[in-house]
């Protein structure tokens, strides 16, 4: 139980910081790199509303794949790719920025049911309530210092390249903290498919 809330703690901190710098910086990048496709505010925000609100269903899709295999697996698969796609963005524009930010974001909301049935699957039921409030505020305060992180390092750190850089950087930790999550036993698989 210790390394699984230890992994849960470095995937709340971290994760909760690519996606609100993703969620906070997107119409920002959107404005200096999609030119021709969105030059007005109303493009841009239609666009990041369009990429949000298909991202969301990706929730449904993970929560349907930890119901029916380990979770230590769908989590890798999620967080791995993660790192490459950021990577990949410090450098798009136009069309393949857009299809780039739509991979990115339905990761980043994939990644959201797994920290939760972490949560539930690991915590007895007087304690589940407590865990779930540290697990907010956890994410809630490091959300507050998201904003003054992504213009510091927008504005003094080579824009954009440089914070996908570093969100890259974050995504491959929570990575390496995954690959340390034990094996889920096959019958706690099983009962949670079957709730």
């Amino acid at each position: 139980q210790i390394r699984v809330f230890g992994v849960l703690i470095v995937a709340t901190l971290l994760g909760s910081l690519v996606f609100h710098a993703l969620t906070v910086g997107m119409p920002k990048l959107f404005d200096e790199r999609m030119t021709g496709l969105a030059d007005t505010t109303f493009g841009i925000g239609s666009l990041i509303a369009m990429i949000y609100a298909v991202a969301a269903f990706t929730q449904i899709l993970v929560g349907w794949l930890i119901d029916r295999y380990p979770v230590k697996p769908v989590f890798l698969a999620v967080t791995a790719l993660q790192a490459p796609l950021l990577v990949a963005a410090a450098s798009l524009s136009g069309p393949a920025l857009l299809a780039g930010a739509l991979a990115m974001m339905l990761l980043v909301f994939g990644q959201i049911p797994i920290n939760d049935t972490l949560v539930a699957r690991n915590t007895i039921d007087a304690w589940r309530a407590r865990v779930y409030a540290v697990k907010f505020a956890l994410s809630l305060g490091v959300s507050a210092g998201t904003v003054p992180m992504v213009a510091y390092i927008h504005d003094t750190g080579g824009g954009f390249a440089t914070l996908f850089t570093v969100l890259a950087a974050f995504a491959a930790i929570i990575t390496l903290a995954v690959l340390f999550l034990p094996a889920e036993p096959r019958r706690q698989v099983a009962l949670a498919a079957g709730e």
